[in-house]
């Protein structure tokens, strides 16, 4: 018995050996085990790839609350909500579904794409004391004692000019005329690397002739390779005109919007947006100012948030000495503008948005909206006076004017009506047929409303033929004129509006003309001067004068030539009735194609009082006229040549 027991060991024994030896020499399960193992396996697979495909993509924005402490903390979960981008796709099975049908689309049409990234208008005559000259205004300012910036200013004795970041000083002396001094402004070597200006530089010259501000916006590259916009405002002291020097400056954040000066006080204002914030650096999401102590950034008090945040931009204002440079005040709204519309006492943005509303009758409609915020500047302070929206889209600074206080708009409308049915997968867009009698359509509005109230106080809508869009406006006292346009066809009316009793606006027009203007300016003496092109896509300049049905086309100047639209590339003189400009005429030779034009409107016509040749950009040209001499100033360039010779 005991020998049978033995043998049995051993041979359990030999049988554990030989199976840890070849699995295989074991015998094999049942098959229930195997099925079951199999199908475990595939339950843990089938649960990991929901867990990767189809477990819902996060869309809340990242938890800011250890910053609560922080007197930014109202600004930092206002930045954070606007800053968090939702995901396009609720998971991973969409966001693959959609690359590869993506891909299978490519390669059907033979398009594969490479993946890359997207790359980022009063005159003055104070004499000044220490230099013995007469301050003399160049630029044609919109509102009579807001001076705008420009790349040329003068005195008396010395005229201004900055091209690109090089700043010439010429002397006023006719034929004998001469550059007395240049420089660059640029920032020092050190400093310049990573650092890039733009072309859109600015200056002002102080009425007692002493300092010269320039503006000169720039980009700087981070090592990351990020641009970040910034503004230095520059102080040079030309006491000496032949010795410039520079006295201060400082520098601000943002792209730089627009400026002005008034009554020694220098504004200028910066549109800030904010991307990938670390809300731990206040650099970057907050409006900052370095005066040569480092960056600082705007007080807390001093951030307004609307009630409806849109985006995350800031427009800032900044509040400073002209001479000194000295900081007098700062206001941001986390709000973006597009233009900015200065009056004697107060500062207006506008800001453009759309407006979607449900209707009863099952569709949507849709509307260009315009906000625009009131900010005075008076006593050295920036306060907040409120905002109203008027529907329609602003031009440009000329759409907007204050007068007696009312503020008055033009602006483009846009409104459209749509319909969606979803069937299926798939969804349809239904568009409403236009009877003619609606507000759908293109068309243009002028609103005249009480910086006060905010109340509308007189309107008129859709004055304009339908689908022309407004071109240029020009307020003058009670008066308005307006040019309307469908570009593409290039054909427009130019519309007079006589707002002296808001309850009873009456309007006249030019009825149907070719081309449009692009500019329109007050002329004087009842006439109204309009710069544009004609039907052909050439220059066009014409005179129109109100007549007792409409407005009347008095005189007409055209060439086939290619010019400037800005405005202040443009020299005007009311008291003489003279206009400049610099042209190109690409049908000459090259010696012979750039030219400087000046007519004179002598009441029946537009004359050619000055053919010149003059080499430069036609955006970089400006002129003055001195005691008969007309000087012109460009590129590098530079001719003081008699008028009426």
């Amino acid at each position: 018995m005991k020998n049978k027991k033995l043998l049995r060991a051993m041979s359990l024994a030999d049988e554990k050996y030989v199976a840890e030896a070849d699995p295989r020499a074991m015998r094999k399960r049942p098959s229930w085990q195997r099925w079951t193992a199999l199908a475990a396996c595939i339950c843990l697979l089938v649960t990991a790839l929901n867990l990767v495909l189809f477990v819902p993509y996060d869309t809340t924005p990242p938890d800011v609350s250890r910053y609560e402490d922080s007197e930014y903390y109202s600004v930092i979960q206002s930045i954070n909500a606007l800053t968090f981008q939702k995901p396009k796709y609720k998971n991973n099975f969409q966001t693959l579904w959609n690359t590869l049908t993506s891909i299978g689309r490519n390669f059907v049409k033979g398009d594969m794409m490479a993946p890359g990234a997207a790359a980022p208008d009063e005159e003055s005559n104070i004499t000044g004391e220490t230099t013995g000259q007469k301050y003399e205004e160049t630029t044609d300012n919109q509102v009579a004692g807001v001076i705008e910036g420009d790349i040329f200013k003068r005195s008396d004795k010395y005229i201004y000019y900055m091209h690109a970041s090089n700043l010439y000083v010429y002397t006023i002396e006719k034929e004998n005329s001469r550059l007395l001094f240049s420089c660059s402004l640029d920032r020092s070597k050190e400093e310049i690397n990573g650092y890039y200006y733009t072309r859109d530089f600015e200056m002002y010259l102080s009425t007692d002739c002493t300092t010269l501000t320039v503006i000169m916006p720039f980009y700087s590259m981070n090592k990351d390779g990020w641009a970040k916009s910034m503004v230095d405002i520059v102080s040079l002291d030309v006491t000496d005109p032949a010795n410039v020097r520079e006295t201060k400056r400082i520098t601000v954040t943002g792209s730089y919007l627009s400026s002005r000066v008034v009554d020694g006080q220098l504004m200028v204002m910066t549109n800030m947006l904010v991307q990938n914030p670390d809300f731990s650096k206040e650099e970057t999401f907050l409006p900052q100012i370095n005066s040569g102590n480092g960056f600082v950034s705007i007080a807390p008090e001093n951030i307004m948030l609307p009630e409806t945040l849109s985006s995350p931009r800031y427009t800032t204002v900044f509040l400073l000495d002209e001479k000194t440079l000295e900081v007098k005040g700062d206001a941001a709204f986390l709000s973006y503008s597009q233009e900015v519309y200065v009056s004697r006492d107060s500062i207006y943005a506008t800001s453009q948005y759309t407006d979607q509303v449900k209707l009863d009758d099952g569709y949507t409609k849709t509307e260009i909206m315009t906000e625009i915020a009131r900010l005075s500047y008076e006593n050295d302070t920036l306060t907040p006076m409120g905002k109203t929206s008027v529907r329609g889209r602003v031009k440009n600074q000329y759409s907007l004017d204050e007068y007696e206080g009312v503020l008055r708009v033009v602006t483009t409308t846009d409104t459209s009506k749509f319909k969606e049915t979803i069937m299926g997968n798939n969804t349809s867009v239904t568009i409403p047929n236009d009877d003619g009698n609606s507000d759908l359509g293109i068309g243009a509005a002028l609103y005249c409303i009480d910086i006060n109230t905010w109340e509308t106080l007189a309107e008129v809508t859709n004055f304009a033929p339908k689908g022309e869009t407004v071109e240029s406006v020009r307020f003058d006292g009670d008066k308005a004129y307006v040019c309307t346009a469908v570009v593409v066809t290039l054909t427009d009316p130019v519309f007079f509006f006589d707002l002296s009793d808001l309850s009873n606006i009456t309007v006249k027009d030019t009825g149907v003309i070719d081309g449009y203007s692009s500019s329109l300016v007050n002329w004087g003496d009842g006439y109204l001067l309009g710069i544009g092109i004609n039907d052909r896509r050439e220059l066009k300049i014409e005179v129109y004068e109100e007549g007792e049905n409409g407005v009347n086309p008095v005189a007409a100047y055209e060439q086939d030539v290619s010019f400037s639209l800005d405005y202040k590339a443009y020299f005007i003189d009311r008291e003489n009735q003279l206009i400049g400009l610099c042209v190109v005429d690409y049908s000459k030779d090259s010696s012979e194609r750039h030219r400087y034009i000046v007519l004179h409107f002598n009441g029946f016509q537009l004359r050619e009082v000055l053919n010149v040749g003059f080499i430069t950009s036609p955006d970089f040209c400006r002129a003055t006229l001195i005691d008969g001499y007309m000087y012109i100033l460009g590129q590098e360039s530079f001719k003081a040549v008699e008028l009426w010779q």
